[in-house]
């Protein structure tokens, strides 16, 4: 990173630190707190992508120019104006849904035509990756407010979402991970929207921003069960008078959902044979450690993952431990002789990004037995919850690779980690005063907050 880039860093901050003054002394101590962290996160984002070139801390991408890789996808569609014409097993990367590549070939060329060089055309990809993360966030504060959630609950959620270093590392990712989690996000935050207020406009806003997701990348489809569930018990309490009207949705629902969902997927099966759910192998093979092992051997001595690519005696195989680092570091080592700061800083980010996985767990469990509102939606987020993790194992176990452990294929979870959150603050009565159990979450929070700004600052010191 140039001094230039250091000076634009400064700036931000600035500006950060003369809005929050303001809305301080306009609004009060909580909406300040929202507009800090929103500021943050832009500032922390952006700086990310200045300082992460493009072939940097990827997946799947390979780079620009190659013949594999998500990159070279993209570059496929910048060159034809159609779907690849052979077997996409042939081509590494070339399997996924394309909406992803596609808007980022035609953002490519958009560049081009206003004279911007290729190279740099395609560097900007991470333009979009940024925007999509802001979306992201900007539907998590939706998800927040429209759950009920205000003052110090409000405030708290939201930070914890808009800081997450996951989220950081998906504003510089090129792949179609960004996109696939924004749409997760907009799907969800729709399909409780239709909820309570049962529109077909709301119900095809649903389907559009599902279908979409699927078409993004299949994980999208984990936001299903849980809006299946919504409408099953909509079914279910309103009974025969509506059920016409009901059934009309539904129908709206599927026929909008499922032929964006399935359209490349089946494409593909009916051209080439490549079965629906095509996911090959990739990387650091764990299937040589037991049951045990991978559930319960929580030992390591670096905050980064291991990986014997990069000289380390063993691949990470324990799945959680996995899916706690790569949600704070994605599979990269940060570790630098020239900058010695940074490994404290990460472990002490590894710490409390355990301390918050713990009040995580404690939150879900307190509000399942203390919810007093509708029950539907409380079952609602759990399963939203819950299915990623189980689909996250599952995947672990039939995919024995530690590229099946990464956090990044549901970091969308963090947002409903944080509701659940939320809401156990409102129900231990912390809406404007911190009793202890809101201090500690609110120390938990800000430590989190102040541990990941050091190590994505210093991860970018030149």
């Amino acid at each position: 990173m140039s001094r230039r880039v250091y000076l634009l860093i400064l700036c931000l901050c600035f500006l950060d630190a003369l809005a929050v003054s303001w809305i301080w002394r306009k609004k009060g101590r909580k909406n300040a707190l929202c507009v800090f962290s929103a500021l943050t996160a832009v500032v922390l984002r952006v700086t990310y992508i200045i300082y992460t070139p493009h072939w940097i801390r990827q997946h799947d991408v390979i780079g620009f120019g190659n013949f594999e890789g998500q990159a070279p996808f993209i570059e496929w569609f910048v060159s034809h104006f159609s779907l690849p014409d052979f077997d996409p097993r042939e081509r590494w990367g070339f399997f996924q849904p394309a909406l992803h590549h596609i808007l980022s070939a035609f953002w490519i060329r958009l560049q081009v035509f206003f004279g911007i060089a290729y190279k740099q055309a395609c560097e900007n990809v991470k333009v979009l990756t940024l925007i999509f993360v802001l979306v992201l966030l900007w539907y998590a504060y939706r998800i927040f407010v429209q759950a009920g959630l205000t003052d110090w609950p409000l405030a708290i959620a939201f930070t914890l979402s808009a800081i997450h270093p996951g989220f950081i590392l998906l504003s510089g990712s090129i792949n179609n991970d960004a996109l696939c989690e924004m749409l997760t996000i907009m799907s969800l935050y729709y399909a409780m929207c239709w909820y309570k207020n049962r529109t077909m406009k709301l119900i095809a806003k649903t389907a559009l921003c599902v279908g979409l997701s699927m078409m993004a990348k299949l994980s999208g489809v984990l936001s299903a069960p849980a809006i299946a569930f919504l409408f099953l018990m909509v079914l279910i309490r309103e009974g025969k008078p509506d059920l016409l009207k009901y059934l009309k949705q539904y129908t709206v629902f599927a026929l909008i959902s499922f032929p964006l969902g399935l359209f490349f997927p089946l494409r593909n099966y009916l051209a080439f044979g490549v079965p629906l759910t095509y996911t090959p192998g990739v990387g650091e093979p764990v299937y040589g450690h037991s049951l045990l092992s991978r559930l319960f051997d929580l030992r390591t001595d670096s905050p980064f993952v291991h990986l014997t690519r990069r000289q380390d005696s063993y691949d990470e195989f324990n799945i959680f431990l996995s899916m706690l680092k790569t949600s704070l570091f994605g599979d990269t080592d940060f570790r630098r002789a020239d900058l010695p700061l940074l490994t404290p800083f990460a472990w002490l980010l590894l710490t409390a990004g355990i301390m918050l996985a713990m009040l995580f767990l404690l939150a879900m469990i307190h509000c399942i037995l203390r919810w007093r509102e509708d029950k539907v939606i409380l079952w609602y987020w759990v399963i939203a919850l819950v299915i990623p993790f189980a689909f996250l194992i599952r995947l672990s176990f039939s995919i024995p690779y530690f590229s099946s452990q990464d956090f990044r294929y549901i970091q969308y979870v963090i947002v409903v980690q944080s509701l659940f959150l939320g809401k156990s603050l409102m129900i231990k009565g912390c809406k404007r005063e911190l009793n202890p159990y809101g201090l500690l979450s609110a120390g938990i929070t800000a430590a989190f907050s102040a541990f990941t700004t050091a190590v994505y600052v210093l991860l970018g010191v030149p």
